[in-house]
């Protein structure tokens, strides 16, 4: 036969039971809070990361576009209308080699013996799957 626990140890065995329970709880507590936490450094990781390339590349398309800003003024300053309020214009061929040099990069080429109307095809091709980020699959799906 068991032998019947007194008050005290009834309240003794109560709080070990207690304290087991609750150092379990605890230990799961830490345990989700170390995880939560350690996926918030990894995201504050990524964020820094992207937040730093999109800095970097702002950076080198700011200083293509103060390029271009250049070459507008210069455009401008040999203007023999000075008094026309209306823009100069670009030829297709200046917006083309502007898009492409803002777009794609100063060093953007292709080696290939092609027309100028593919190496146009090619290098939107390439502004949509490089800088949109789109895939060739999904944009092959669109047409279907």
């Amino acid at each position: 036969m068991s032998k019947e626990l007194t008050p005290k140890e009834k309240k003794a065995e109560y709080d070990r039971e207690y304290r087991k329970r609750n150092k379990e709880r605890i230990a799961e507590y830490k345990r989700a809070w170390t995880k939560k936490n350690s996926l918030r450094v990894s995201d504050q990781r990524h964020e820094y990361y992207m937040k730093h390339k999109k800095e970097k590349q702002m950076k080198k398309i700011s200083q293509e576009i103060r390029e271009f800003d250049e070459w507008l003024e210069r455009k401008y300053a040999n203007r023999e209308d000075k008094r026309n309020i209306f823009a100069v214009g670009i030829t297709d061929g200046e917006f083309v080699e502007w898009a492409i040099r803002i777009l794609l990069g100063d060093g953007w080429y292709t080696a290939s013996p092609v027309s100028q109307n593919q190496v146009n095809e090619i290098a939107m091709e390439d502004i949509i799957f490089h800088k949109c980020g789109m895939n060739a699959k999904d944009r092959k799906g669109k047409g279907k």
